[in-house]
């Protein structure tokens, strides 16, 4: 990714969260798996103190990068690295994603999001963090996380050239682009999907489909899910 790349995906995602998930001025904002603060940067402008910005990250030179680049600035922008066990991306993580906590309280943020992270995780690790996410969102909050998912369009288009990834191996609740390597890229059927907000007292708003399978018209490359805790 360029850094043109890298800007214009930050802009397109702020205007899905102000547009699609409402996310207001004063928000108090966490970002699940920050990197190193693609989507944070262009929040800086928006968000008005007092809200905060939590994100983590299971990259340690990725947080220190947010940390010694954004924080001194923006002291309301918090970054925090988490020993989070991942094959792709941190094979020598401590800490089971089905067991892990977000690091911060209960009720405590208005908005969460997670960008192309349960595109690379196996299911018991996306329900864990759907109900981390529930129990740190505010009544009335809202969660923005991207998936791939498997609808009537993208099951008929998964083989064809035209798809990004090709999901052809069904796993234990999710389906793998890769016969090893599952978390490369990750599917779960729609109706899954939206069963697993049910679980967790997330009402669902809308699922914006995206152009990963070669469907046309679509928003963004990743399917989007918009979410609100009742």
């Amino acid at each position: 990714m360029g850094p043109g790349d890298f800007a214009y995906l930050g802009q397109e995602f702020r205007r899905y969260f102000v547009e699609l998930g409402g996310l207001q001025p004063g928000d108090r904002v966490l970002d699940i798996g920050c990197g190193v603060g693609r989507m944070a940067i262009p929040l800086i402008d928006y968000l008005e103190p007092p809200a905060r910005f939590d994100g983590f990250d299971v990259s340690r030179r990725m947080i220190h990068w947010c940390q010694e680049h954004i924080t001194p600035e923006h002291p309301n922008f918090v970054f925090e690295w988490t020993d989070v066990y991942n094959r792709q991306y941190n094979p020598g993580g401590s800490i089971d994603p089905g067991a892990f906590r977000f690091p911060v309280d209960d009720g405590s943020k208005d908005f969460v999001f997670a960008t192309s992270v349960f595109t690379h995780m196996r299911a018991p690790g996306v329900e864990h963090y759907m109900a981390e996410i529930a129990r740190t969102l505010a009544p009335g909050g809202t969660c923005l996380v991207t998936f791939f998912i498997l609808d009537e369009v993208s099951r008929a288009h998964r083989q064809s050239d035209a798809s990004a990834h090709h999901f052809v191996h069904e796993q234990d609740g999710y389906y793998s682009a890769h016969q090893v390597r599952h978390e490369i890229a990750v599917a779960f059927d729609e109706a899954e999907v939206k069963a697993m907000l049910v679980r967790h007292g997330l009402m669902l708003k809308s699922i914006e489909p995206g152009g990963w399978s070669g469907r046309r018209g679509a928003l963004s490359a990743q399917d989007l899910v918009i979410a609100q805790r009742g």
